[in-house]
């Protein structure tokens, strides 16, 4: 396959189909999602996000070093928590609620 070339769709499936002509769904659909994000680091039309903040999906996990997540997202996690000393276990039912961001309290609405 040839490298420092920018390939549209075509030509890539193109190629693909000629040189993995027995590839799977799921490879095929793995080596376009590597090539995209390769093309999409290499470009210099636009810059590369430093960083991303995102739902945590597997999709975004390779477009940028810094992944955060929303904290509308975040807040999932603390849902899964159990508390189980004093003033917690009191507390349990606004932790999933409640968010510190940005140094405020932020209350989520679900």
């Amino acid at each position: 396959m040839p490298q420092e070339t920018v390939l549209n769709s075509t030509e890539f499936n193109g190629l693909l189909n000629r040189y993995l002509p027995l590839l799977g769904s799921l490879q095929r659909k793995r080596i376009l999602e590597a090539a995209a994000i390769a093309f999409y680091h290499h470009q210099t039309d636009w810059p590369v996000i430093q960083t991303l903040i995102s739902d945590d999906a597997p999709t975004f996990k390779l477009l940028t070093d810094n992944l955060a997540l929303c904290w509308v997202h975040e807040g999932r996690h603390y849902k899964k928590l159990t508390p189980l000393v004093g003033l917690t276990e009191l507390l349990s039912p606004n932790i999933a609620q409640t968010l510190f961001v940005r140094g405020k309290y932020v209350t989520v609405i679900s």
